[in-house]
């Protein structure tokens, strides 16, 4: 064997024997959904189907100055209802004011089953272990349901998000926007009060995300809320669109608009953009999750994750606008 096959061979060796920090990514099934739960870590769900797909729905991420992206399954021993573990988990939030409590929502309805907002807490035991106890399942869903008693895909929920208004919590949710019953819609907001004693919501009002759709297919992926000074609270999304599970995937994460709090008539109207404000286009990954900055990352302005179908999925820090 001459020298320079030796060190070819020897090189490659090494290589197989001795992969580059990480060898793959910090989970390679995707990510449908993100929430904030600190400076440094995001609760994430995962759109696993039940019967069919079992394994993990939640986990935590970390971002660590020494490590980078730290992914950690957690499980949950109870879920609080009949259908028992979630189904297509798409969407995370953080409730505002009650720390270590999260919503994450499925998708939408599937052979009359499923359907639910989980209201969980998270938090460390003793031993440092990240900790889901579920409080309650509960269902607010409300659109036709086709002859199998699916959800259209163009209603189901794909964002879910909170803010403080009018003295209560206001639930957001967003759906995706597509073929539905009569035809096709763009991406819709669905809001509302949300009482947590009775878990009954007291819808608001709904509107479209956008006036036209933003990539011609999913117009909502995620939804995130920023309160403005001015009372007002921004909305921002994220717009998909993907050829099959193999891709390739296009995305955009766009300001919609912002929720109008009118103090004296005690009401919250959605005011849209008249063209979305777009903050960042991203070719060749489908994001699927939006959040706030991680203070590790450096002058980040928001994270995103994805859910990149049989590519797997990443997190990244995004500057912006």
């Amino acid at each position: 064997m001459s020298r320079l096959k030796c060190v070819i061979f020897a090189i490659s060796f090494v290589a197989i024997i001795c992969p580059a920090f990480p060898a793959i990514p910090a989970d390679t099934s995707g990510f449908s959904g993100m929430a904030q739960v600190s400076p440094n870590a995001f609760l994430t769900v995962n759109d696993r189907k039940n019967p069919i797909e079992s394994g993990y729905r939640l986990g935590v991420i970390t971002l660590t100055d020494a490590d980078g992206i730290v992914f950690t399954p957690v499980n949950v021993d109870d879920w609080m209802h009949e259908d028992k573990e979630p189904s297509d988990l798409e969407a995370s939030c953080a409730i505002p004011g009650r720390d270590g409590e999260f919503l994450i929502a499925e998708s939408g309805f599937y052979n009359g089953h499923f359907g639910r907002i989980f209201h969980v807490t998270l938090l460390k035991d003793k031993e440092g272990f990240w900790v889901v106890t579920v409080n309650k399942a509960f269902k607010i869903y409300n659109r036709k349901l086709n002859a199998k008693k699916s959800s259209y895909k163009g209603d189901q929920v794909e964002g879910i998000a909170c803010f403080n208004a009018l003295g209560k919590i206001i639930l957001v949710y967003g759906e995706r926007g597509g073929l539905t019953h009569g035809g096709k819609k763009v991406g819709t907001l669905v809001w509302g009060t949300i009482d947590f004693g009775t878990y009954q919501f007291g819808k608001l009002g709904e509107a479209s995300l956008v006036n036209n759709s933003v990539l011609g297919d999913r117009d909502c992926s995620a939804l995130r809320l920023i309160p403005n000074e001015d009372g007002s609270v921004s909305v921002l999304s994220v717009a998909t669109r993907d050829v099959g599970d193999n891709g390739p995937f296009h995305s955009a994460v766009y300001r919609a608009g912002r929720f109008m709090v009118d103090q004296k008539e005690k009401t919250i109207q959605f005011t849209r953009d008249a063209k979305p404000q777009i903050l960042s286009e991203l070719s060749g990954i489908k994001v699927e999750a939006l959040a706030g900055p991680a203070r590790n990352a450096a002058e980040s302005k928001y994270s995103i994750a994805t859910d990149d179908e049989h590519l797997g999925g990443i997190w990244r820090p995004l500057f912006g606008k």
